[in-house]
């Protein structure tokens, strides 16, 4: 008779003790990964709201510089030419534009 066979509970309680180590262990492993993975998804969130910020103020800068180049070439600015053409063609109800 071996010293396993004569303490079968003994050789189950080490048995556990192995499995819940491995368990713990791959555990810690996949919380690393998961913190690692993290760590690129708030980095991408970031980029991302630091694009969006650099983007919002495009369509009135674009704007600027095109008033900019008309007034360079003697045109006169969108808004002044908006505003002579209602003049020039009045709206068909009487009203401004």
């Amino acid at each position: 008779m071996t010293v396993e066979e004569a303490t079968p509970m003994g050789s189950l309680l080490e048995e556990l003790e192995t499995r819940a180590a491995a368990a713990r262990e791959r555990m810690d492993d996949i919380e690393a990964q998961l913190a690692e993975v993290n760590g690129g998804l708030e980095e991408a969130r970031e980029n991302l709201a630091r694009l969006r910020t650099i983007r919002q103020p495009l369509p009135a800068v674009r704007e600027e510089r095109r008033e900019r180049i008309r007034l360079l070439d003697g045109a006169a600015p969108e808004s002044a030419r908006r505003s002579s053409v209602r003049q020039r063609h009045p709206s068909p109800k009487g009203g401004s534009g």
